[in-house]
């Protein structure tokens, strides 16, 4: 370790803030070190000991191994972003208050793709954290299968697909509830046939996004 880094990692743990804990203070010096750039994300990660100190120990130190794992894959010019820290900050929050460990997973996904530069419009990531909080993981599995069934026809306007044809292994009222949530999300547009159960007659650009950054 260099002087200078040993330096900053003396100041960066002796903060005044007491409930700091050493190895929260720890991973996020290995983070720092690994990209610089990630030392104006300090505010937010002190903030949230002071009112989180048990969620932080424990999933906040689960999000920081990720990041700690991933480091390279988050490109230094996207995360020095106003965007990308508006979004870090409500993704850090979530995180922190999400009891459910796959949805948490979905997350750190979603983070990593913005930190790689995915090209989504601002006024659609609050949508996208939305739709995480909510969506079961059934949801989640069966809008990949819908996803991928969706993905084989060409041009994508001559889809149209019965769930019950396609989607196995479910009962009729699951695949049904399931459809309805989906359409609801915006992630899906179905239509109800007089024969049969659900019609999946688009996968919406929101739909579109949220897959790219969530589920592939």
């Amino acid at each position: 370790m260099a002087n200078n880094d040993l330096d900053f990692y003396k100041k960066f743990t002796a903060t005044t803030f007491k409930e700091w804990t050493p190895i929260i203070a720890t991973l996020v010096f290995q983070i720092i070190n690994i990209n610089p750039t990630w030392n104006s994300f300090v505010g937010i990660i002190i903030a949230s000991v002071v009112t989180y100190k048990d969620l932080v120990e424990n999933r906040g130190k689960e999000l920081l191994e990720f990041i700690k794992e991933h480091g390279k894959e988050f490109s230094a010019e996207v995360i020095k972003t106003d965007s990308f820290k508006a979004s870090f900050a409500t993704i850090w929050d979530s995180y922190l208050k999400e009891n459910s460990e796959n949805k948490r997973k979905r997350l750190k996904k979603y983070l990593l793709r913005l930190g790689q530069g995915a090209s989504i419009e601002d006024d659609l990531k609050d949508k996208i954290q939305n739709v995480i909080a909510n969506m079961t993981d059934l949801e989640a599995e069966m809008f990949g299968k819908i996803y991928d069934v969706a993905s084989s026809y060409f041009p994508q306007s001559h889809m149209q697909f019965d769930m019950k044809d396609k989607i196995e292994g479910y009962r009729d009222d699951v695949l049904l509830d399931t459809a309805h949530s989906l359409h609801a999300y915006r992630l899906i547009t179905i239509s109800l046939p007089q024969i049969g159960l659900a019609n999946v007659i688009a996968i919406t650009k929101f739909g579109k996004v949220f897959y790219e950054t969530v589920i592939r």
